[in-house]
């Protein structure tokens, strides 16, 4: 009998470390299909993704286009954030399963997860679902929850999702193996039977960059959370400012509300003052400067301006 090869289809980071986890699973996985190599800046080398390089590190065959693919040596396609839609001249000649990062049919589409954190979830998860010609609207053959930490920023938010991921597909595709001395073996075959999806579907379209402006009509949790998804910002007069990491202040912290100020030092702190409280900026990249501390932010840009308001408006 031959032995069975499974397809990777994926590209970002998250999905490399779900496949070196998966090799490690010795998952029967031989080749891999990932976006074309770019250059990050003119003139500067080819740079393959992440799969690519994890692929490449095993020996795995590595390829761009399925079209070059010959599908009948494959049993499965893993795919996992691939980033690209699958042709379905491809769905109808190989089974696919997709790991999807959300409870579906809850948050299809491309930013799962920087939805949930926006939307101020505590619950998401994983869908392991085949494959349909509509975007997430596959059969589910299995799902786990996944707790938010009230902290949890997307990368976090991302390993738990990933280390589920590894479980569910460990569990959905493994041989029962009755003695521990007989090496796991993984079968396409082993798949139960998927289930419609049910419930009422939400939908997680791509987090715009103005979605991540920071305004002092946001709540402690609005701007906070725009803060653990990465990107978020204010503007102080004209100058863009990223924030890199902040906290929320406790109950015993709270500053004296000034409404004069919505900037202030306090204890060496940058405190940044919020609709329904404040939050402390320890770090900041100010416009064509370098990361910095939200003290230091203060004491050469605010202090020396002597402007202590932030634009809430775009």
């Amino acid at each position: 009998m031959k032995s069975e090869q499974f397809l990777y289809l994926g590209s970002p980071t998250v999905s490399a470390d779900i496949l070196k986890k998966l090799i490690d699973e010795n998952l029967p996985i031989t080749s891999v299909v990932s976006k074309e190599p770019k250059r990050r800046t003119r003139g500067s080398a080819l740079s393959v993704t992440p799969v690519e390089k994890v692929a490449k590190y095993y020996n795995l065959n590595v390829f761009y286009n399925l079209d070059d693919i010959d599908l009948n040596n494959y049993s499965l396609g893993i795919v996992v954030a691939y980033g690209k839609l699958i042709p379905n001249r491809i769905i109808s000649n190989l089974r696919l399963v997709n790991i999807h990062f959300s409870l579906l049919p809850k948050y299809r589409g491309a930013a799962p997860v920087e939805r949930a954190i926006l939307s101020g979830e505590h619950v998401t998860g994983v869908s392991l679902m085949e494959i349909a010609e509509d975007l997430d609207a596959g059969d589910i053959f299995d799902q786990i929850e996944v707790r938010i930490g009230e902290t949890d920023t997307l990368n976090i938010l991302y390993e738990k999702l990933a280390t589920k991921s590894i479980d569910i597909l460990v569990k959905n595709l493994k041989s029962d193996v009755t003695a521990r001395t007989e090496p796991m073996t993984y079968s396409a075959a082993n798949l139960g039977r998927p289930t419609r999806q049910t419930g009422m579907v939400t939908w997680a379209k791509k987090i715009s960059t103005e979605e991540l402006r920071i305004s002092t009509y946001d709540t402690v949790k609005q701007a906070f959370a725009k803060i653990r998804i990465g990107g978020a910002y204010f503007y102080y007069t004209d100058l863009k400012v990223k924030v890199i990491e902040a906290r929320i202040l406790d109950s015993h912290e709270i500053i004296h509300n000034d409404e004069l100020f919505d900037l202030k030092l306090s204890d060496n702190r940058l405190i940044l003052t919020l609709s329904d409280g404040f939050i402390e900026l320890c770090k900041v990249i100010p416009q064509s400067k370098k990361e910095m501390f939200g003290s230091d932010f203060y004491n050469g840009f605010v202090k020396m301006k002597k402007i202590y308001k932030i634009d809430p408006y775009p």
